[in-house]
């Protein structure tokens, strides 16, 4: 299933374009557009049924928030100082 849904869910390039004097990169964009859609993510097909993420389980987002301690010469810096 991680397979699957890590196909599904990415930026590619696709190329560039020259305008002028500038050359622009052209990205595709098919990344989801929240938790939800991935239950909705095509697993695989058995006999002419479609199996889907939320068949066979559900997504949610189990993402902790990153905390960073960062220390310069061993003294704490938290950017504002």
């Amino acid at each position: 299933m991680g397979r699957t849904v890590n196909r599904s869910d990415l930026i590619l390039p696709a190329g560039d374009v020259p305008i002028g004097p500038l050359d622009y990169n052209i990205y595709t964009n098919s990344q989801l557009p929240d938790i939800q859609a991935i239950d909705q993510l095509p697993l695989k097909v058995i006999g002419g049924s479609v199996v889907r993420v939320g068949d066979v389980g559900f997504a949610r987002d189990s993402h902790q928030i990153q905390t960073n301690i960062v220390r310069v010469d061993g003294k704490h810096r938290n950017g504002s100082d």
